[in-house]
């Protein structure tokens, strides 16, 4: 471990314990929000993990290993349509107004023959900068359940691997992705449904 790397990841050591508050502070925040737009989400928050913190700035060869790593706080969002996806990152705007550093839709098309991740990234202002302390951000990650789930499996194994993976293994681990976004598509489709069925009217007053 050269100088930089060690000095990074004992300095996270010790301050960690910011981090774990500052991303609590962002999980009540997106709760709040949430609630208010009658959004049904599940929020978790988290400092990284000391290992995890080394383990990714070794495989991405940072050359700042401290300032390069902009998720030592992070949360996610977990919502239960893509539409809502989407709400959701149109009230928190409004919640952290220019406390948004950067919006990340990951569910863009850069590429039409590859399929990749898919799920919208916020960078927040967790904890403003004091005297005494740097300003903390914290990344937020909006998912469906199901690009949830997808994002727990392939987690180890896709997006930080510090052994990569043979193609053939890379290929049925994408074709998995597919199945993401079909799911989704119909979830949407059948909940887009629901409004116009019979009863509806009184499934809305007994919520």
């Amino acid at each position: 471990m050269n100088n930089a790397i060690g000095a990074a990841v004992e300095r996270f050591d010790a301050e960690r314990w910011r981090y774990e508050e500052a991303a609590e502070l962002v999980v009540s925040r997106i709760r709040k929000t949430a609630d208010e737009a009658k959004i049904g989400c599940t929020v978790t928050g988290r400092a990284k993990d000391v290992r995890s913190f080394h383990k990714k700035i070794f495989s991405k060869n940072y050359m700042d290993p401290w300032g390069d790593v902009t998720d030592k706080a992070g949360v996610r969002a977990v919502v239960r349509s893509a539409r809502d996806v989407d709400r959701l990152l149109e009230h928190l705007k409004r919640e952290f107004g220019a406390g948004i550093l950067a919006v990340e839709d990951k569910r863009q098309v850069a590429n039409p023959a590859v399929l990749a991740y898919s799920g919208v990234h916020v960078q927040v202002i967790a904890l403003p900068q004091t005297d005494s302390w740097e300003l903390i951000e914290c990344e937020v990650q909006l998912r469906t359940a199901v690009q949830d789930a997808w994002s727990i499996v392939s987690h180890q194994v896709l997006y930080k691997p510090v052994l990569s993976l043979p193609q053939d293994l890379q290929h049925a681990a994408y074709r998995l992705v597919a199945l993401v976004e079909m799911f989704d598509e119909e979830v949407q489709r059948i909940m887009d449904a629901l409004p116009g069925l019979p009863g509806s009217d009184v499934v809305d007053l007994l919520e």
